[in-house]
């Protein structure tokens, strides 16, 4: 093979249980992903399956793998920790991944898919040539990962568990029913998105020695709605995808303007946990508790 045509791509090993054998798993991951074949979704690239070969010694015979994309810029973390640099500027990059993060979310809900596991580490970024001009012209994607092992909405859960994913990153109704919907996703990238607010006030304690942060009041508001207590109240990932689109459309042209309208408290304690006062549009004041969640 051309080296042109090597690619690095990454392995994963299905967690199989007692309740879940491999003929099970690999019938619901071909469902997960046949409904998903026609569509264009915002998910990193899944190649196929492989076994170890019995000749190899680094892992038991027949050891399950699945292939997938590469994505060199790591959780959308670790992405942001490196691109922000603690200026005004920084509130494009994290909406442009907010937004990103809500249509590939759009996306895998038109396909009547569950994705049930939202959080830092499966929420990947990669760079992809752009169809204009691929020899020049690179994009970054955001990307979902574990897409596979989501389930389909119109089916019974049925992969051994219960509980299913990042126990920090589980929406209410999950913690005491284990009710999995469209709704619990909205929570989780809710939760997702106030660790994204985090990691920008992160970057500007380390530049300026300052904890206490602008936070814009729409995105707050943002998370709120994706973070409801009650799952009717959060908004459909279609809904949430508009309504991103639209406010991110109006904090460019204020900030291109020069008149960015951000309502900020810096409220933040002797320890230096993250915590701030967010005024709202009524004038009332909500709080980001130390986790960055909304209440």
């Amino acid at each position: 093979m051309p080296a042109s045509e090597i690619r690095e791509v990454a392995l994963k090993t299905p967690r199989l249980t007692d309740s879940v054998d491999e003929r099970k798993f690999l019938s619901e991951l071909d469902a997960s992903l046949r409904a998903l074949a026609a569509r264009s979704v915002r998910c990193i690239r899944f190649y196929g399956i492989t076994k170890v070969p019995r000749s190899c010694e680094q892992f038991p015979p027949d050891t399950l793998f699945m292939i997938f994309e590469w994505a060199e810029l790591g959780s959308v973390l670790q992405y942001l920790g490196s691109r922000l640099t603690g200026t005004m500027k920084d509130w494009e990059i994290v909406f442009d991944c907010i937004e990103d993060i809500a249509v590939g979310l759009d996306e895998l809900h038109r396909s009547n898919i569950i994705h049930r596991d939202i959080h830092p580490n499966n929420v990947l970024v990669t760079t992809r040539p752009t169809p204009r001009d691929a020899s020049t012209l690179i994009s970054v994607e955001i990307l979902l990962v574990d897409l596979g092992e989501g389930l389909a909405a119109d089916k019974e859960q049925s992969l051994g568990r219960k509980y299913y994913g990042n126990v920090e990153y589980w929406a209410p109704e999950v913690r005491k029913h284990h009710q999995y919907s469209f709704a619990s996703d909205i929570y989780s990238a809710g939760r997702l998105m106030a660790e994204m607010v985090q990691v920008r006030w992160r970057v500007v304690l380390q530049r300026t020695g300052e904890m206490g942060q602008s936070v814009p009041r729409e995105i707050v508001q943002i998370i709120r709605m994706c973070m409801a207590e009650a799952p009717e109240a959060r908004p459909s990932a279609e809904d949430l995808v508009y309504h991103i689109q639209d406010v991110h459309m109006e904090l460019m042209r204020e900030m291109s303007d020069g008149d960015y309208d951000i309502v900020f408290d810096n409220m933040v304690d002797g320890s230096h946990e993250l915590n701030a006062d967010v005024e709202s549009e009524s004038g009332e004041v909500s709080d980001l508790d130390e986790d960055g969640i909304p209440f």
